[in-house]
């Protein structure tokens, strides 16, 4: 199967997975920006960590490259898009 069938199998809603340079995948996903609570930002993160790892499946663990990224959603000031790029790899 095609890495680009797989990022489409891989999107949950919510969550976008497009690819990325060197065989990388980037996952990216909306949260409440304004609301200030740490349960939401964990919520998104953990969303992330969990589309990677599906994406991954067959193919190794899903390693992060270390940054997480979040921006303001255009249009859209009470949402925050949270962005990470991952790496599957072999043990």
């Amino acid at each position: 199967m095609a890495l680009t069938a797989l990022l489409l199998i891989a999107a949950a809603p919510n969550v976008a997975v497009e690819p990325a340079p060197d065989g990388r995948f980037r996952v990216s996903t909306v949260i409440a920006g304004d609301s200030g609570m740490p349960e939401d930002y964990a919520r998104g993160l953990l969303r992330l960590r969990a589309a990677a790892e599906e994406q991954c499946r067959g193919r190794g663990r899903a390693i992060s490259s270390g940054t997480i990224e979040a921006n303001r959603v255009p249009h859209r000031p009470d949402r925050l898009s949270l962005a990470e790029t991952y790496a599957c790899e072999r043990p």
